[in-house]
């Protein structure tokens, strides 16, 4: 397919990939069936590859995600792809099976909100991660144009609490390995946020809420704005304590697939994608994300309630794995941190925002500079946002939170 061949890969590369993942090769049939839209994400492109395994006796089937990163070099200098990529490959190679070993030597179900991970490949130009394409088992994205209602939230929020408390028992439990395995993540990220000069993007996510905020006439908000420091906010955001845990750290509605009860609108399961952020904090870190980032204006009223829920299973979750979270993470604790972590939670909407109104002009101008074309990559973050649905959406967001003396 043309788009692969800008990234410098073939067919057969692709090919003799997902081959490598089979022990019995002989009589496989190997099929590219399509790649992601280029404004699907930052740091490349996806391929979605079906095989046929003809030695089986039912002809059994196999559908692959395959990630394949950006090979600009230009890009790469700006944005830690590589990086990313190896905080992904990591989380899934070496964290999610220390948590899953945790869980079934408690007794415990284990984490099923994410697809299968069959293996990672590093080469000096190039990052490939292969997982399971779930799409085709009924999981689909939610309209990014339109916010989450409260069932999509609700379901989400409950295996984000799934993931924390087991992350959080682990580390009480296991400290050594903690230390030993898991921190590697949040040196990474650290070291990532140190060393690539493509921070400065959240300045410019600063700089568009002010152009919104004066554009809107919202002088309070305006001033308010001008006297944070995005850049030192979301450095701020690794937290490497006592209560700290694995978050997400990129929540919103282009990282879920949903799966829907039949002839509904009602999910009832959910899969949490793209784990290439993830690092050390806390994990009110990640609910701020995905309510800001997710939930319409209407239902900004239900937060305090969706925190409640949220709380709810956490505490569940912890008392299951034989922790008491009233005493080891109570309630006052949990609000406490939400209330310090909610200015995380606005830092990249502007961008978030914006993809739910992008033109086709700006799905060109993504394909261009992923392509090896001329261009500074995070100008695809420079999506003007001047659609007066999303403008009243961040105002709406940002005078709930200066009524609650969070901003």
């Amino acid at each position: 397919m043309d788009q692969i061949s800008k990234f410098g890969i073939s067919d057969q590369d692709i090919k003799i990939l997902i081959k490598s993942i089979f022990k019995k090769k002989n009589d496989l049939q190997v099929d590219i069936v399509g790649t992601s839209k280029l404004d699907e994400g930052c740091t490349g492109i996806i391929i979605y590859v079906k095989a046929t395994d003809f030695q089986s006796k039912t002809n059994e089937k196999f559908n692959f995600v395959v990630k394949h990163s950006s090979t600009n070099v230009e890009h790469k200098k700006q944005i830690p792809i590589t990086w990313f990529y190896k905080i992904e490959a990591y989380l899934y190679e070496t964290i999610v099976p220390i948590l899953q070993k945790y869980l079934t030597k408690k007794n415990v179900e284990l984490l099923y909100f994410f697809p299968k991970f069959y293996k990672s490949q590093f080469w000096e130009d190039k990052e490939i991660i292969v997982f399971e394409n779930i799409k085709p088992k009924g999981y689909k994205l939610h309209n990014v144009k339109i916010p989450m209602d409260l069932n999509h939230i609700k379901l989400v929020l409950s295996e984000y609490a799934k993931w924390h408390s087991t992350s959080y028992s682990f580390k009480i439990e296991n400290p050594e390995v903690w230390k030993s395995k898991v921190k590697y993540i949040n040196d990474i990220k650290v070291f990532m946020f140190d060393t690539f000069p493509g921070v400065a993007v959240f300045k410019g996510f600063q700089e568009k809420y002010c152009e919104i905020l004066e554009k809107c006439s919202e002088t309070k908000l305006l001033d308010k704005m001008k006297k944070l420091d995005f850049i030192q906010m979301k450095k701020d955001s690794f937290i490497d304590d006592e209560y700290s845990v694995v978050i997400h750290d990129d929540c919103w509605n282009n990282n879920y697939l949903f799966k829907y009860k039949d002839d509904t609108d009602i999910p009832e399961n959910v899969s949490i994608l793209d784990w290439q952020m993830a690092c050390f904090g806390h994990l009110e870190v990640d609910i701020a994300e995905m309510l800001f980032s997710c939930i319409s204006s209407e239902n900004l009223k239900d937060i305090d309630e969706l925190l409640d829920t949220y709380y709810e299973m956490f505490s569940q979750n912890l008392c299951v794995l034989g922790i008491n979270s009233s005493k080891m993470y109570p309630k006052t604790l949990f609000l406490s941190h939400w209330k310090s972590c909610l200015k995380y939670g606005i830092i990249s909407l502007p961008f978030i925002y914006a993809k739910a109104i992008e033109s086709e002009k700006n799905v060109e101008s993504m394909e261009a500079l992923l392509a090896n074309k001329d261009g500074h990559i995070y100008d695809v973050f420079d999506s003007e946002v001047s659609n007066s649905f999303v403008n009243r959406r961040i105002i709406h967001l940002l005078k709930y939170l200066d009524d609650k003396k969070m901003l």
